[in-house]
């Protein structure tokens, strides 16, 4: 491995450490608002389990978030998925502590306990639980009944950082104080489709119609095509217009262009482009079967 610098002050040039981040604060925000809702509090910015909500957050893109590639960055270093059971963070659960030894001091009373659920360790498959008296591991995890979960007084009570999850042990403590943004309020921001994905997909152009019409000269996908080579370019605008003149000419080629035109109308009108009046099918008197489509790169065509 050879670590990788970004230019001073170039945050582009650092763009998925930029994007990690940004997830990674989406994801905490999700879970101070799923706390305050359930636990019916406002959680403070110097609490004990917002310091774990963020380090919880960050596990949660590692172990979950799904890639591109349809695998999650924890099965792309491990070579299989996370299947450790899970509990929305910072509920109350019964839980086990685990030993120190594997002899049991004090039998009479009872092992479990009532804790905060803090999340997983990195390592291994061991449960952290927030209480009172610091961030103990567990090894065995009972939910309690439905409307026993949520209790604001302990998530309030527990003490303990990532750094420091035993106060009466040393430690470093963290110096970084952790704050909220309030949530914008107006209208929703609607959602826009992925610059590098295509909105819609236009006409393909198979290798029997470059054939049969011939090769533009210049068009990256034609090139491609010409070399025999898999890898796929898009045609120019030169090309798509060359190809739907040719079609025009004939009756199958004026159908492909007549439910290419009625595909691409219908995807503008669903995702509430402006679309004109004329891109809808018009029957003139003289000749009931012929239909006006607009295409977006002839413009009207009469079917």
């Amino acid at each position: 491995m050879s670590p990788e610098v970004p230019a001073r002050g170039e945050s582009q040039s650092n763009g998925r450490i930029e994007e990690a981040g940004k997830t990674v604060r989406e994801f905490a925000r999700v879970l101070k608002e799923q706390i305050e809702e359930k636990a019916k509090m406002e959680l403070e910015c110097n609490e004990a389990i917002v310091m774990w909500m963020i380090r919880w957050a960050a596990i949660l893109v590692s172990r979950f978030l799904v890639g591109k590639d349809g695998r999650t960055a924890y099965e792309r270093r491990t070579g299989r998925k996370c299947k450790i059971p899970v509990v929305p963070f910072g509920e109350k659960v019964w839980y086990k502590e685990i030993r120190e030894t594997k002899e049991r001091k004090d039998k009479f009373s009872s092992e479990w306990k009532e804790g905060v659920w803090l999340g997983h360790q990195r390592g291994s498959n061991e449960t952290l639980v927030g209480t009172s008296r610091g961030v103990v591991k567990a090894y065995s995890i009972k939910r309690r009944e439905p409307e026993q979960r949520w209790d604001k007084e302990a998530i309030k009570a527990m003490i303990g950082t990532p750094q420091r999850p035993d106060p009466t042990k040393p430690g470093t403590k963290i110096p970084i104080r952790v704050s909220f943004d309030k949530a914008e309020v107006g209208e929703p921001v609607p959602s826009e489709l992925p610059k590098n994905e295509p909105s819609v997909r236009r006409m393909r152009f198979t290798p029997g119609l470059l054939v049969k019409f011939g090769y533009t000269e210049g068009c990256p996908g034609c090139a491609m095509k010409r070399a025999g080579l898999e890898e796929s370019r898009n045609h120019s605008e030169g090309c798509r217009e060359r190809i739907a003149n040719e079609l025009a000419k004939e009756e199958d080629g004026r159908e492909k262009l007549r439910k290419e035109a009625e595909r691409l109308n219908k995807w503008m009108a669903e995702n509430g482009e402006n679309v004109d009046k004329e891109v809808m099918p018009s029957l003139p008197a003289a000749n009931p079967k012929r239909w006006r489509w607009r295409t977006p790169t002839v413009g009207y065509l009469d079917l």
